[in-house]
């Protein structure tokens, strides 16, 4: 994923410039991560349900892969998934070949305005702290550079080590067994077992770092 391209895109369009890199970690993995900026971002999304953030889950990994594989404009991206008329009417409004495995039942998606902001921060989170989170998946799975990795993988990873590094809204297992589900209807054969151990590495890395020492 260009990740500066995308930056430029956001920071035309936002004279703030909130696509500001953050300071780079003192090291990759999640003992380095800022306990203040995951309480601000847990801040940001524990009002949501659980429902709710399954369905958005899957809107942002639709809309990361679409920017990992195009050079499509970010907005045109992230609002095109939000849009799509099969969230409107639950029909084959358009033919895309995704349709069939998204599940997204009626209550998930009766607050737009939830579902929106919460794709939104999602996907901007990912690309906000794109260099720390595609480091802390390295350094999970040295063996497999970050490019080789599947794209759906890729992208699964990145959603499940940003919510268990900066937003923390649910406990880590709930977390890890959504994204796991992802990965099983999204990706390949193989999706489903490498999420689940690069993503339980990690979250026993950040509850290892978290444990008071004695």
């Amino acid at each position: 994923m260009d990740y500066e391209r995308i930056r430029r895109q956001l920071a035309q369009s936002d004279p703030a410039d909130r696509t500001a890199a953050p300071e780079a970690p003192a090291g990759p993995g999640p003992a380095a991560v800022a306990p203040r900026r995951r309480r601000e971002e847990r801040r940001r999304r524990e009002s949501t349900p659980t429902t709710n953030r399954h369905a958005i889950r899957q809107l942002a990994l639709l809309a990361l892969f679409e920017l990992d594989v195009t050079e499509h404009p970010y907005e045109e991206v992230v609002e095109r998934v939000i849009a799509d008329p099969f969230l409107a009417t639950g029909a084959d409004a358009i033919e895309r070949p995704d349709e069939a495995e998204l599940d997204l039942p009626p209550e998930a998606i009766a607050d737009h305005r939830l579902l929106e902001q919460g794709v939104r921060d999602l996907v901007f989170g990912v690309i906000r702290f794109a260099e720390p989170i595609d480091a802390t998946i390295v350094a999970a799975a040295p063996a497999y550079p970050i490019e080789r990795i599947g794209t759906i993988d890729r992208n699964v990873l990145r959603l499940g080590v940003y919510e268990l590094e900066y937003v923390r809204a649910e406990p880590n297992a709930g977390v890890v067994n959504d994204l796991v589900d992802l990965g099983k209807r999204f990706g390949g054969d193989s999706t489903s077992g490498f999420v689940n151990g690069v993503l339980r590495t990690i979250s026993e890395q950040i509850l290892a770092a978290e444990k008071p020492s004695t």
